[in-house]
C-alpha cells in the first residue's frame, strides 16, 4: 500500500519536473526560432543586394565583380557562395568561390525568398536562400545613365528593339557552423541547468512533503497509542493545524462515543450477573430447604412454588434481553398497519388502573375522540405499555400523571409525563440502557428493561422516542408515530377544573386487555 506522503512526493515531483522541462523546451525553441530568423533575415538581404548588382545592357547581361565588392566570395579559408541560372535551369553566374561546382536548383523561389539547410560544397553546414528577380535596365539619357527595372520598359517607344530580360534565380549559400554552436552550447547549458534544478527539486519537494506532513504523522503517533484500556485519552489540538483540527475532534467525540459504549458494555455484564446471581442464589437455597425436609410435603411444595416464580422472573429478564438484542440488530420493520391510537393507549391503560389507584395517582388525559396512526400494532403496544407503567411506577404516591396526543408535522406525537423526584438532565443520557436505575443500590424491584426494551422497539420501528425534563419535578416521555388519519377535534363537554384522582372510576370502557409486553419493568 503507497502512503500518502510517497504519493504527493511522486505527484510534485511529476508536476515541477514536466512543468520544468516544458519551460526549458519552449525556451530553447524560441531561442532557436529567433535566431535563425535573424540568420535568415541577413541572408536574404545579402541576396537581394547581390541581385542588384546584376544589370540588363541592352542583350546581355553585367555583373559587377562579387569578390572585389564582396571579398567573402573569392578565394578566402570559409568563403560563401552564390549562382544565379535562367529559368530554363542554365546557369548565368557563378561566384569564384564555386569553381565548376553547382549548388541545388530552387525551383519554385519568388521574390520573398526559400530557405534550407544543406552541406556547403567544403562540407561545412550551410544553409541557402533561392529568391527570384529581374535585372535592372541601364539607359543612356544625355551624358547620365538611368537604371531602371526591366519591367519599366514593357510597351511604349522602345529604342534599338532591345531584347526584354527574364526573369533569373539566384541561390546564396552561408556557412551556419556559428549558429549551429550557439543552439548547441545552449541546448546543453538548458541540459545540465535542468539536471541540477532537478536535483533541487527533488531535495525540496521531499523536504516539503515531509514538513506538511508532519502533523499527520504527529496526530498518527497519537491515534497509535490509544487502545481499550486508555479510551480515556483525548487527541490534542491546541497546535494542530486547521485542516487536520476537525478530524482530531471527531475522533475525540469517537473516544468519547467508545468509552461510553465500553463503560456501558461493562455495566451492563455487571448488572446482568447481579440480575441473574441473585435468583441462582435463591434457587440454591430452595433447593437446600426441600432436601432439608424431604418428609414435609408442604415445604416441598412451597420450594417448587417459590422455584416456578423465581424461573419465571428469570425467563422474563432472558425473554427482554432477547427481545433487546433482536430489535436492536434486526432488519427496520416494514409493517405499516392503520392503528387507532387512542384505543390503543386505552387498552394499555387499563390494567394499570388498579395500581395507579392504589397510589392515588392523579391522572389528566388530553387524546382526541380517534386518531389514525400507521405502525406495527404489536410492537407500538409494548412502547406504549412499557412507558405506562413506567410512569406509574416511578410517580411517588399523591402524584401526577398527563397523557396527551397532538399532530406536529405529519406525526402524532404521544406523551407521558409524570411527577419526578430523582431524575437530573445528567440522568436523561442514560435512560434506554439495559439494567440502569437511578437508585444504583437496587433496593428496588424494578430491573431497568422498560424502557431499554421501548427505545429499541421504536428504533427498529423508525419511531423517534425522547425523554426530557420540562420542569425539575416533571418527567416526560413522548414517542412521535406516522399519522395518516383526521384528528378529529373532541366534543366540548364540560370538564371539572381540579384534576380527577386515579381511584374513581374510569370513564373508558372495559376493553379486552391488548398486547403486554414480556416483562414489567421499568427505568427510573
Amino acid at each position: 500500500m503507497r502512503s500518502i506522503r510517497s504519493q504527493l512526493t511522486l505527484a510534485l515531483l511529476g508536476t515541477v519536473l514536466g512543468l520544468a522541462a516544458v519551460c526549458g523546451s519552449g525556451f530553447y525553441a524560441w531561442t532557436r526560432h529567433a535566431l535563425l530568423a535573424r540568420f535568415d533575415a541577413a541572408l536574404l538581404a545579402k541576396a537581394r543586394a547581390l541581385g542588384a548588382l546584376v544589370q540588363w545592357d541592352r542583350d546581355h547581361l553585367e555583373v559587377s565583380p562579387a569578390e572585389q565588392l564582396m571579398p567573402e566570395f573569392g578565394a578566402v579559408r570559409h568563403p560563401q557562395y552564390f549562382q544565379i541560372r535562367r529559368a530554363d535551369g542554365a546557369v548565368v553566374v557563378r561566384s569564384p568561390s564555386m569553381g565548376d561546382r553547382d549548388l541545388p536548383s530552387a525551383a519554385g523561389a519568388d521574390e520573398t525568398g526559400s530557405f534550407r539547410d544543406l552541406t556547403l560544397p567544403d562540407g561545412r553546414p550551410g544553409r541557402t536562400v533561392a529568391i527570384q528577380f529581374r535585372p535592372t535596365v541601364e539607359e543612356e539619357a544625355g551624358d547620365a545613365e538611368i537604371h531602371r527595372p526591366a519591367s519599366s520598359q514593357a510597351g511604349g517607344d522602345r529604342r534599338g528593339a532591345r531584347l526584354e530580360p527574364q526573369p533569373l534565380t539566384l541561390v546564396l549559400a552561408e556557412d551556419q557552423s556559428d549558429l549551429l554552436q550557439m543552439l548547441r552550447t545552449l541546448r546543453w547549458s538548458l541540459i545540465a541547468a535542468g539536471l541540477v534544478l532537478a536535483g533541487a527539486i527533488v531535495a525540496a519537494v521531499t523536504l516539503v512533503v515531509r514538513s506538511g506532513l508532519s502533523p499527520l504523522m504527529r496526530l498518527a503517533a497519537q491515534v497509535r497509542t490509544i487502545d481499550v484500556s486508555s479510551l480515556s485519552t483525548r487527541i490534542r489540538d491546541e497546535n494542530m493545524s486547521a485542516e487536520l483540527s476537525p478530524i482530531a475532534q471527531r475522533l475525540n467525540e469517537l473516544l468519547a462515543r467508545l468509552g461510553a459504549a465500553f463503560a456501558r458494555e461493562k455495566r451492563f455484564t455487571n448488572d446482568a450477573a447481579h440480575e441473574l446471581r441473585t435468583p441462582i442464589a435463591e434457587l440454591w437455597a430452595l433447593a437446600e430447604v426441600g432436601l432439608s425436609y424431604p418428609g414435609d410435603p408442604a415445604t416441598t411444595r412451597q420450594s417448587f412454588e417459590d422455584a416456578m416464580e423465581i424461573a419465571r422472573q428469570m425467563d422474563a429478564i432472558v425473554s427482554t434481553l432477547l427481545a433487546v438484542a433482536r430489535a436492536e440488530a434486526g432488519p427496520p420493520m416494514l409493517a405499516k398497519d392503520p392503528v387507532d391510537l387512542v384505543v390503543l393507549v386505552r387498552e394499555t391503560w387499563h390494567p394499570l388502573t388498579g395500581t395507579a389507584a392504589g397510589k392515588e395517582i392523579q391522572v389528566d388525559w388530553d387524546l382526541p375522540p380517534t386518531a389514525v396512526a400507521r405502525a406495527d400494532g404489536r410492537l407500538l403496544t409494548i412502547i406504549i405499555r412499557n412507558l405506562l407503567s413506567n410512569a406509574v411506577d416511578h410517580t411517588p404516591a399523591g402524584g401526577c400523571l398527563h397523557i396527551d396526543g397532538r399532530v406536529n408535522a405529519g406525526f402524532i406525537e404521544l406523551g407521558v409525563t409524570n411527577t419526578n423526584t430523582s431524575l437530573t438532565p445528567a440522568d436523561l443520557p442514560h435512560l434506554g440502557e439495559p439494567f440502569w436505575r437511578k437508585n444504583a443500590s437496587r433496593s428496588d424491584t424494578h430491573r431497568g428493561l422498560g424502557l431499554a426494551l421501548a427505545l429499541a422497539y421504536s428504533k427498529q420501528m423508525g419511531l423517534d422516542l425522547h425523554f426530557d425534563l420540562p420542569q425539575p419535578d416533571r418527567f416526560r416521555a413522548f414517542v412521535q408515530v406516522p399519522f395518516s388519519g383526521p384528528l378529529v377535534a373532541p366534543p366540548q363537554l364540560p370538564r371539572p377544573i381540579a384534576r380527577r384522582p386515579a381511584s374513581t372510576p374510569s370513564t373508558f370502557p372495559e376493553i379486552p386487555r391488548h398486547v403486554i409486553a414480556p416483562g414489567s419493568s421499568s427505568a427510573q
